[in-house]
């Protein structure tokens, strides 16, 4: 799982809505648009066992701990078009939210 750096670096990159498929695309440079890039489907949230915000918006865990039971997440929302309108907050583990694995 990525680190709140690493989510950092993702949120610090150009990236761009993709209507189409319903995600963020995330690459080094918005001149480049043949670079590889990540994609961050809206998959948006579980609460109270009802999926909710699909296709708008997504939280991703991240590996980084704040006290004994909660992490950061990161956050984007379609209606803040491009860029993602990313937040973070802590959440409680009992939150389902969707997990991105990366790897060097």
């Amino acid at each position: 799982m990525p680190t709140e750096p690493e989510w950092q670096a993702l949120k610090d990159a150009y990236n761009a809505w993709d209507d189409t498929y319903k995600g963020l695309i995330v690459r080094n440079d918005a001149a480049r648009e043949t670079d590889p890039y990540i994609f961050l489907p809206a998959a948006g949230q579980i609460e109270n066992n009802q999926s909710k915000l699909v296709g708008s918006s997504a939280y991703f865990w991240s590996s980084t701990f704040i006290g004994a039971i909660d992490a950061i997440d990161f956050a984007f929302y379609a209606a803040f078009g491009s860029g993602g309108g990313w937040t973070t907050t802590t959440r409680a583990f009992g939150t389902q939210f969707s997990i991105r694995p990366v790897s060097d």
